[in-house]
């Protein structure tokens, strides 16, 4: 089921059964310059990224050229050697805060958390599809937090291919699509309630064995009935919708720089107000008694 937007719906109806023919192969690595480091190290071919302070980072970045429309792949191994990591590690395509971009859009990141990096070295890899208004021109960077150094090695930007469908570990069933056939088949749209949302699409995966079939799309009399069927009562659903704060819209989702680039700043200059405001108040109690 996706209500996400017509973009995933024409990835989810572009899944096609793969043939016998080899996976395409990956481009070259567009990582070809030099690292700028800040807060990091090399150390025996990995960066080494350490940040004790609070609210710190350790990063290494450099430009890159990145077509808008392909697929890219992020690949790299990671460890905590320490024990592993205290704090994260992220891979991202920035984009210069200068230029407008669109806040809803998820951002270009491989992420991995403190307990996915053990002692031991890790693969992680990410593909996506760089959006068609993205520039030329922008930043592969990588930053990692905490108390305990991250090691990165292999790190890899490519242009790259979808992943294929992994290898089935049930029996196939004998709806299983055909080389080149459809891998989801859809079996429902619904119109949203909102006309500020998008629509929900309902999809069957055929690749699931032994699950009987959604058989035909509902009727439109059932879709409208599936519409306002969704549990919730009269009372709650007249209540406005909560809002909330989307961390998305940090410039490069950096939270906690943010943070501390706003919160320090606001506090220093709260205490030299009251600073000054009690200078005035003893200038002022003091000519007053020069005054008497």
């Amino acid at each position: 089921v996706t209500e996400a937007g017509s973009e995933y719906s024409r990835v989810i109806e572009s899944v096609r059964m793969p043939g016998g023919e080899a996976a395409p192969q990956d481009g070259s690595d567009l990582l070809t310059g030099d690292w700028q480091l800040d807060g990091a190290s090399i150390r025996d071919g990995a960066i080494v990224f350490y940040a004790p302070r609070l609210w710190s980072k350790a990063s290494a970045r450099q430009a890159v050229r990145l077509p808008a429309g392909r697929v890219y792949r992020i690949a790299l191994d990671a460890r905590g050697p320490e024990g592993g990591a205290a704090g994260f590690l992220r891979a991202e395509i920035s984009e210069p805060i200068s230029i407008p971009r669109d806040f809803d859009r998820d951002p270009l990141a491989l992420l991995a958390y403190a307990e996915q990096i053990g002692p031991d070295w890790r693969h992680f890899e990410w593909t996506f599809q760089a959006p068609d208004e993205i520039r030329d021109e922008v930043t592969f960077h990588v930053y990692g937090t905490g108390e305990r150094p991250i090691e990165v090695r292999n790190i890899s930007l490519r242009e790259s291919h979808w992943p294929r469908p992994l290898p089935l570990a049930n029996p196939p069933s004998p709806r299983r699509p055909k080389t080149g056939e459809r891998v989801y088949r859809k079996v429902a749209f619904l119109a949203a309630r909102n006309p500020n949302d998008p629509p929900v699409v309902i999809y069957e995966n055929l690749l699931v064995a032994d699950q009987p079939s959604l058989g035909d799309p509902p009727s439109p009399s059932r879709i409208e009935e599936l519409k306002w069927s969704s549990g919730i009562d009269a009372e709650t659903a007249a209540k406005p919708p909560r809002l909330s704060i989307d961390c998305r819209v940090w410039p490069g989702g950096n939270v906690g720089f943010w943070l501390w680039a706003l919160t320090v700043p606001g506090l220093c200059a709260y205490m030299l107000l009251i600073v000054g405001r009690a200078l005035l108040q003893r200038r002022g109690a003091r000519q007053a008694a020069t005054g008497k």
